[in-house]
């Protein structure tokens, strides 16, 4: 179930909630909530998702129930060379932050485990140099604070180039830093990636 309504002088708000399972336990059931702002150049946003992520059953009677919490406070600014972004996230719970590729694709000894407690950030700018041609960049930074403290850091950029309104060819580049054996990949829409960098290319069309 969602709901989302436009509010007075460019404030937004929505909530969703959603259940997997038909018995009573929390597991697989989830809720969220965001709140955003529009203000001239400026949009800011603020969202919140609670999800029951495992269920270990211990025996007919008890069961294990964790609790996946993500809280995201984003913003983009249009400026007169371009739009800058930012975001900031806090990631607690099992299920929080899963690896983009679980499948141990550094054929470690022992497969990476993903972190159950990390704080994000992410800049990025997208630099329109002519009609067609817009320049794109961004920097993640993953502050992992469980006891392995599995950093990472991606840095990607690319460029697109558009057809139309609504086709346009891209291509970008990324890379990402694992620190402490962490098990991050550079994956894309329809691909978990296999490894820290990669080169994407391809087209999009908005239907």
């Amino acid at each position: 179930i969602q709901y989302y309504k436009t509010l007075a002088n460019g404030f937004s708000a929505g909530a969703s909630w959603a259940a997997r399972d038909l018995d009573t336990s929390p597991a697989g059931r989830a809720w969220g909530m965001t709140v955003g702002l529009t203000s001239g150049p400026l949009t800011v946003r603020a969202a919140h998702r609670n999800q029951g992520a495992v269920r270990a059953n211990l025996n007919y009677k008890t069961s294990n129930d964790t609790t996946s919490k993500n809280s995201l406070l984003a913003a983009n600014l249009r400026l007169g060379w371009g739009t800058a972004y930012a975001a900031y996230s806090m990631s607690r719970g099992m299920a929080s932050s899963p690896l983009f590729n679980p499948d141990n694709p550094y054929s470690v000894g022992m497969a990476r485990t993903p972190s159950n407690s990390s704080r994000d950030v992410l800049l990025g700018m997208a630099v329109p140099v002519s009609h067609s041609i817009t320049l794109l960049g961004s920097y993640i930074r993953k502050d992992d604070r469980d006891l392995a403290n599995q950093d990472a850091n991606q840095a990607a950029f690319g460029a697109s180039y558009a057809l139309s309104r609504r086709t346009d060819f891209y291509a970008a580049y990324s890379h990402i830093k694992n620190r402490n054996g962490a098990g991050y990949t550079v994956g894309n829409a329809s691909a978990p990636g296999s490894g820290n960098k990669a080169f994407n290319i391809g087209m999009r069309h908005a239907f």
